[in-house]
C-alpha cells in the first residue's frame, strides 16, 4: 500500500560498509548526496583488535537499530507529532551503489509501500521490462540483494524487537527475506530498479555472484 502523493517523508539514512578493493564508498556517498540525502550515518564494520568482523547482517542492524534511536529521539523531543509517524521513513543503503541524482525527491512524490520493506535494487533476474512500478516479486531460490532498503520506523521496530539469526553472518538480503515471511510482511521491488550495483563484481560477502540491474528510471 503506497500512502497519498504530496506527504514528504522523514528520512533517516545509513550506509553500512567494510574495507574492501576498490572502494565504492566516497562514490557512493557523493550519489546519495546527489539523490538527495547529504547526510547519511556510516557504519564501518572494520575489522576488530581479533580480526573478527561484524559481518553484513548485524552490520545492518546496528545501523537500522541506530536509526530507529534517533526517530524515538526525536519523538521525544516533539519534533515528530503522530499524525506524522507514519511519513517516518529509515533508509540503510550499501557502499557499493549509484543512486539517480532527485531520488528522494521523486520518492517523495510518488510514494513508498508503507505496510512492508521495500527494496531500491532489483536484480535483473525479476525485472520484466514492463516498468510497472511497485511489486510484490515472486520467491527465488537465492536473494534479491539488500543494497538499499527502505523501512517504516513501526516495521524497523518489529525487526529489531526480534531480528532472525542475530549475530550470524548470513546474507543480509535472505534474513530479510525470511523476517518478511515468518511476520507476514510484504517485500517489494520496484520495476524498474531504482539504483545500479557498482560493486556487484566486489560483494563484501560473496564476490561475484550478485545479480547486477544497470538500469532505472524514476
Amino acid at each position: 500500500m503506497i500512502r497519498r502523493e504530496g506527504q514528504n517523508y522523514r528520512w533517516y539514512a545509513a550506509v553500512t560498509t567494510a574495507p574492501r578493493q576498490p572502494s565504492f564508498l566516497n562514490d557512493t556517498l557523493a550519489s546519495l548526496a546527489a539523490a538527495g540525502w547529504p547526510e547519511v550515518k556510516i557504519f564501518d564494520d572494520r575489522p576488530r583488535d581479533d580480526g573478527s568482523q561484524l559481518g553484513p547482517w548485524p552490520n545492518l542492524l546496528q545501523a537500522l537499530s541506530s536509526l530507529a534511536a534517533n526517530v524515538w529521539l526525536d519523538e521525544a523531543a516533539g519534533k515528530i507529532v503522530d499524525g506524522d509517524f507514519k511519513n517516518v521513513r529509515l533508509a540503510v543503503f550499501q557502499d557499493d551503489i549509484k543512486v539517480p541524482a532527485g531520488l528522494r525527491c521523486q520518492l517523495d512524490h510518488k510514494g513508498v509501500p508503507d505496510d512492508g520493506i521495500s527494496s531500491l535494487f532489483t536484480p535483473s533476474a525479476v525485472c520484466t521490462g514492463t516498468g510497472s512500478g511497485w511489486m510484490t516479486p515472486p520467491r527465488m531460490p537465492r536473494s534479491y540483494g539488500a543494497q538499499a532498503l527502505i523501512f517504516p520506523a513501526y516495521i524497523a521496530q518489529l525487526l529489531l524487537s526480534n531480528p532472525p539469526c542475530p549475530g550470524r553472518r548470513f546474507p543480509s538480503d535472505f534474513l530479510v527475506a525470511k523476517f518478511c515471511d515468518e511476520a507476514k510482511i510484504p517485500y517489494y521491488l520496484h520495476e524498474p530498479s531504482l539504483v545500479i550495483h557498482v560493486g556487484v563484481d566486489h560483494s563484501a560477502l560473496h564476490p561475484g555472484v550478485s545479480l547486477p540491474n544497470r538500469r532505472w528510471r524514476v
